[in-house]
């Protein structure tokens, strides 16, 4: 299991930023036609494509086609549109990918509105060119999806599912996903297809619909891509990055901590929170453990909490804090009136770590 994923990064349109270790970069983030691109010790690590079509930058991450032939390609009313006026088949393709699908893992997921009317409708994806690529369609109308992989123009793969999960009046989700060499097709979030040992030709990530004068529009309200490096690789670079697995309960982020080598427990991460904050029955944990020495215990504080009260609460220092492969000492650590009370992790606690990164979208923390 990768240790280390993509990280959310929440930037402007374009920018470049490193982070250096020794004069060397060993963490890099960089914006190029959209994708998002991380690289970690001169590797590539993993490109994020993200596109719901409300920017007016859009149409610059898009190979849109707007000829005189039966179909042109547009971006409009937050959707990525395919119109055709008579029978025809359109690929829309976003720049290529900066990482290889054949060598590495990923995953899309489309969105298409409940208001196309096209034939078919879909994800092309390890387009070379318009004889080398892989594809999967499906329409609703026939509640039909199909497979395709062509090799130098020879059909090589062909497979058709029928009663696929449509519902009408519903926008239809698609997501392809490959990882440990196996592309897993989700449709509506239920699985339609596996293909294994799947060879790709090229790099190209696109949109692709088919229609005729009367079935003649196919919008995509949404598409997001993510390629990540093969998990032997992410464990190599993972030996020299500290990364933290998150957990996410209720909309809360907690991370795993080791206190005074002897306890590991999860904390709450919370950014109003000055100290560590454990409830009473953990504190009488550590004093069984024999880790807490009468010189730890300090003189007691009052402290806010987030529904707005106040209170005093006894505080000792911790001799340590262990998160990932990180120690810090003497920390301050207060002991809440409430057995119920969560563990806590304030922000100034977390900033002694040094720099880190929070990855809402694959829940890690990386600690640099």
């Amino acid at each position: 299991m990768k240790k280390l994923y993509t990280l959310l990064l929440m930037c402007l349109t374009t920018f470049a930023y490193s982070q250096k270790k020794d004069g060397k970069d060993e963490i890099k983030f960089v914006e190029n036609k959209g994708w998002k691109i991380i690289q970690i010790l001169n590797t590539t690590f993993s490109a994020t494509f993200t596109d719901n079509f409300t920017s007016l930058q859009s149409s610059e991450n898009w190979d849109l086609y707007n000829g005189e032939g039966v179909s042109k390609s547009t971006i409009q009313d937050n959707r990525l549109k395919i119109k055709f006026s008579d029978k025809g088949r359109l690929r829309v393709p976003i720049s290529e990918a900066p990482m290889s699908l054949m060598q590495n893992n990923f995953d899309i997921t489309a969105v298409f509105d409940k208001n196309s009317n096209s034939m078919f409708q879909g994800v092309i994806f390890g387009y070379k060119d318009g004889r080398n690529y892989s594809s999967i369609t499906f329409s609703p109308l026939y509640k039909l999806m199909i497979y395709e992989r062509n090799e130098d123009g020879i059909l090589t793969g062909d497979d058709e599912k029928k009663n696929i999960y449509a519902i009408p009046n519903y926008d239809n989700e698609l997501r392809i996903k490959k990882a440990d060499g196996v592309i897993i097709v989700y449709f509506n979030g239920v699985k339609a297809y596996e293909i294994p040992d799947l060879k790709l030709s090229g790099n190209g990530i696109g949109i692709v619909a088919g229609g005729n004068k009367s079935m003649n529009e196919a919008m995509t309200k949404y598409i997001n891509v993510n390629i990540i490096i093969p998990d032997e690789v992410a464990n190599g670079i993972d030996k020299k990055i500290n990364v933290v697995k998150l957990k996410k309960t209720n909309g809360v982020y907690s991370v795993p901590v080791e206190l005074n080598g002897v306890l590991k427990i999860d904390f709450i991460f919370d950014s109003g929170a000055s100290d560590v904050s454990i409830s009473p029955d953990v504190a009488l944990t550590l004093l069984k453990t024999g880790t807490i020495k009468q010189e730890d215990w300090l003189e007691g504080a009052y402290y806010k909490f987030a529904d707005g009260s106040t209170a005093k609460s006894k505080r000792f220092r911790l001799n340590s804090i262990k998160l990932g492969n990180k120690i810090i000492k003497n920390v301050t650590c207060s002991i809440s009136n409430s057995i119920d009370a969560p563990m806590l992790l304030g922000q100034s606690v977390l900033s002694k770590f040094g720099k880190y990164t929070f990855d809402n979208i694959n829940q890690k923390l990386i600690l640099e």
